[in-house]
């Protein structure tokens, strides 16, 4: 999920959304959306690589000075449709909390 749902389009996600509404229907119980798998994937995926010295996608987040808040990037198209910007961004709204 991590790889294609920022790149999935509105109409995409409003489908696949559905599918797990009709889900909770069928099972009565309720599940997570989207967008709360999404942001906990990035969140895990982000603890792992920070946590990890030796892994090659570290230099990507890197704290500001005051340590709180991860530099954000700007690069080219592909890069910014890629992972990095994206988790970079959840994790900053989740630092603002």
């Amino acid at each position: 999920i991590i790889v294609w749902y920022p790149n999935c389009p509105n109409y995409e996600k409003k489908g696949l959304s559905s599918v797990i509404k009709t889900a909770q229907r069928i099972i009565k119980c309720p599940l997570p959306s989207l967008d709360e798998i999404y942001t906990k994937s990035c969140l895990r995926t982000f603890t792992k690589i920070n946590s990890d010295t030796s892994h090659l996608a570290r230099h990507f987040f890197q704290y500001l000075p005051n340590g709180v808040r991860l530099r954000s990037y700007v690069g080219k198209e592909r890069f910014m449709r890629s992972y990095f910007p994206d988790c970079t961004r959840l994790v900053n709204e989740r630092s603002k909390r």
